[in-house]
């Protein structure tokens, strides 16, 4: 007789049903991790375009200032509201892999590896999760979704805060969870535990509610033993980024004390949008589809997951401004879920019926409706391709020692990849329509939409997704003219 436990399927019963070798278990693994590593990479290198301008002016640009002494400064970094760890680290990367490529490719393409990496944990989730509470057939499907799912394979390679802070959070759900039958608790997996909740909290503070809540769950099972280890692990990442703060600003934490003052009384983030409490309801089946009903049907069997899930939805759904890459960590929750709920509807039906198809072709079938709602769903994700074209002329420039000065006509910068693409110490204009270009002599290079006709004495040099670059002759040299259109200035005039 199956029994059940507060996260799922008990370990034994589990195991009971399901004969799979451990050789086979860590095949079916490294499989899924490989395909998934591949698929995110291959679009990477094939597509490269933006998912949210914060991908790249949050994290790698000012990365680039620090490893490189250039780059432009939004608003957040003016007032000190970002913490500069992250950067910090994405920094030293870029100083370490530049070499790998001329102009920026090298560290740009570095960073979707790493990145792509990190993403595995979501892959790897899924399938121990599954294989530990339900059994190989659950795992395999559930990392199947994880694996294929098209918006975390475009999210996998990107420098967004959310998504590096939800995959470190996934982790921290199981290694807190394997301890279960063990009388005393490993010290040093709560010590790993607590820096990996004191990561993500610090990272997107916004996700304070599910790590509070992950983090009770946790010290629910013998609280005397697992406070102090995990507490030390969380306690030393939060002082790694009060110092840095310290050190960067004014005090410690004062990132977070300017990004609260900000977006709270001041109300920066709302004045981009503003969306309803239900919005990130209804996206959920906009990005997924069914497979939310499936994962309801699951959440009895594994209520830790469910509750993890309304623990970043809803705080999420009382701030003003909503994107639904905040809400990221539903996403690879979500797919788990919905893999058990999946299989769990069939075995179902299959009980009321006389429909008895093999386990096998149960869960080939599964399968295939999971890829097909993804591959219906890609379909109509209208992200895949852009600022593809921007991105591709900075990062032409960053390989042209010709160029001494740019001139953006017509393309948004939060498009162009900033000099992370463009990795030369040179000044950037951005104007909105010919007629305001001044100061020709501050640049000899023209970004502009291939429609757009090009200024007089510059030539076409090539185009690509739809944006141009054309050459003149010449040096370059600063006029007063054009001041007032370089990168950091208009960034000013934007966000004062």
């Amino acid at each position: 007789m199956q029994t059940w436990t507060k996260t799922g399927l008990n370990t034994q019963a589990a195991q009971r049903n399901d004969p799979s070798p451990s050789g086979q278990y860590t095949s079916w693994l490294w499989w899924l991790l490989a395909l998934g590593l591949f698929l995110r990479i291959a679009l990477f290198w094939l597509h490269p375009s933006i998912y949210w301008a914060d991908e790249i002016f949050q994290t790698q640009e000012p990365a680039h200032r620090l490893a490189f002494g250039i780059g432009a400064v939004t608003w957040e970094f003016r007032l000190g509201a970002r913490s500069w760890v992250l950067p910090f680290l994405i920094a030293g990367i870029m100083k370490a892999t530049a070499w790998l490529h001329a102009g920026s490719w090298g560290y740009v393409f570095s960073l979707a590896v790493l990145s792509s990496l990190l993403s595995l944990t979501a892959i790897w989730f899924s399938f121990v999760w599954c294989r530990r509470y339900f059994g190989m057939r659950y795992a395999l499907l559930a990392a199947f979704s994880t694996t294929v799912w098209f918006e975390l394979v475009h999210l996998a390679p990107r420098t967004l805060i959310e998504v590096i802070a939800g995959n470190l959070f996934l982790p921290a759900i199981y290694l807190g969870s394997v301890e279960r039958d063990q009388k005393t608790p490993n010290k040093w997996r709560l010590l790993l535990l607590g820096v990996l909740l004191g990561l993500t909290v610090c990272l997107r503070i916004q996700f304070a509610p599910v790590v509070l809540l992950i983090a009770l769950w946790i010290l629910s099972r013998d609280p005397k033993a697992r406070c102090a280890p995990l507490c030390l692990g969380a306690f030393a990442i939060i002082l790694v980024f009060g110092v840095a703060d310290a050190l960067t600003w004014s005090h410690p934490f004062y990132s977070y004390y300017s990004y609260i003052r900000e977006n709270i009384y001041h109300h920066r983030a709302a004045s981009f949008s503003v969306l309803p409490w239900y919005y990130y309801l209804g996206s959920v089946f906009v990005h997924t589809g069914p497979l939310p009903i499936f994962a309801v049907i699951a959440a009895r069997r594994s209520p830790i997951l469910g509750w993890a899930c309304l623990a970043v939805l809803i705080p999420h759904s009382f701030i003003a401004h909503k994107e639904f890459r905040y809400i990221y960590p539903v996403l690879p929750l979500l797919l788990t879920l919905s893999a058990v709920g999946l299989l769990q509807s069939i075995d179902f039906l299959q009980q009321k019926t006389v429909w008895r198809p093999s386990s096998r072709t149960v869960l080939v079938g599964a399968a295939a409706c999971v890829l097909l709602c993804s591959l219906l769903l890609a379909s109509r994700y209208p992200r895949w391709g852009k600022a593809s074209g921007a991105l591709e002329a900075f990062r032409g420039l960053s390989q042209d020692t010709q160029a001494c000065g740019v001139a953006v006509l017509q393309v948004n910068w939060w498009d162009t990849g900033g000099y992370t693409y463009l990795h030369r110490p040179i000044p950037v204009f951005f104007y909105s329509q010919p007629s305001d270009v001044s100061g020709f002599q501050s640049f000899n290079r023209l970004v502009s939409p291939e429609a757009t006709p090009p200024l007089w004495g510059y030539t076409r040099a090539v185009c690509r997704n739809g944006v141009c670059i054309y050459k003149r002759q010449g040096s370059c040299e600063m006029t007063s003219a054009s001041a007032i259109h370089e990168f950091n200035e208009v960034l000013k005039q934007e966000q004062p």
